[in-house]
Order: structure tokens, then C-alpha cells, then sequence
């Protein structure tokens, strides 16, 4: 007996695996400090193209700002969608130092979202508005997957390069 697949069944099968996977966070250890490792984090991501729109000293969070990756994925509201990122790098205390997350935040929005009237490009609330223009994106091509590893190999030489010496 033969199955047969719609064009519909077709285009959501390849939408479903072109996306990839779950991330996977980059997690390490420094030596240098919350304090001093937000503004070396932030000097880094600028330095890369990516400028932080939001740094917490208190909770140790650097988000940077939303990015149109420019790589299309769906529909959202009937309007073609490309995937959006933002970066969020984790400082928290360990020791003599802090232990480091990198990853990023993914959605999925209506191709032009950045122009659209009423949404706020760093607010999360454009998810929940009723006729939202994007939609969370757990998945990710593995060439984002690529970015975070060498964005976060980029930091932790940063990092390294600035901590304490030992004698």
C-alpha cells in the first residue's frame, strides 16, 4: 500500500527538519569577575556586530539587540517569515570567578517586522499581542548552532585575556 503526501504534508515535513535542532548553550568558567566580565562581554559582542540593548548588572544578563538572520522559515500572519535573534550571555558567580553562558533567543517573524508599526524591537511582549508578527522558534539551523560556539569561543578568549594572572 502506497502513502501519499500532500504538497501541504511536503512543505511542513521539509519546514519541520530544515530548522535543525535545540540549541545548545556554551557554558565555561573565568576567573574574572561578574563586574568586569559584563563590560569585557559587551566591548566583545560590539566588537562582533552585535551591540548589547540590555545590561543587568544585578542579574549578570547581556541581551543583545533583535537581528534579522535573513533565513526564511514559514509563515507568520500570511506574511513570509525569516528567523530573528538576539544573543544573551549568563555571568554568575563561581569561586574566584564566574561561570558563563552563551546562547541565544529565536523567533520566527513576518519578513519587514522591524519597520512594523507597534513592535518593539527588544520587547518580548510582541509574541502576545493578538495579531502578533512573530512567533516563539525553538529550533535552530545548526549554522546558528556554529555562531553561538564561535561567538562564545570569542568571549571566553576575552575573557582569559583580561583575568588576574597567578604567580
Amino acid at each position: 500500500m502506497r502513502t501519499r503526501i500532500s504538497p501541504w504534508g511536503l512543505l511542513a515535513l521539509a519546514l519541520g527538519t530544515a530548522c535543525g535542532s535545540a540549541q545548545k548553550p556554551v557554558t565555561f568558567v573565568t576567573s574574572a569577575t561578574v563586574e568586569s566580565g559584563i563590560d569585557i562581554v559587551s566591548r566583545t559582542l560590539a566588537a562582533e556586530g552585535h551591540s548589547a540593548t540590555s545590561v543587568d548588572r544585578q542579574t549578570g544578563i547581556v541581551l543583545t539587540e533583535w537581528q534579522d538572520t535573513g533565513f526564511g522559515y514559514g509563515f507568520v500572519n500570511q506574511q513570509p517569515a525569516n528567523i530573528v535573534r538576539r544573543y544573551v550571555v549568563i555571568l554568575a558567580p563561581s569561586g574566584n570567578g564566574a561561570n558563563v553562558t552563551v546562547r541565544i533567543d529565536t523567533k520566527r517573524c513576518a519578513q519587514g517586522w522591524s519597520t512594523m508599526a507597534g513592535v518593539d524591537r527588544q520587547g518580548p511582549w510582541i509574541v502576545n499581542l493578538p495579531g502578533a508578527y512573530c512567533q516563539e522558534s525553538p529550533m535552530i539551523p545548526g549554522s546558528f548552532q556554529e555562531d553561538i560556539d564561535a561567538l562564545a569561543g570569542k568571549i571566553q578568549h576575552a575573557l582569559a585575556a583580561t583575568a588576574p594572572k597567578t604567580i
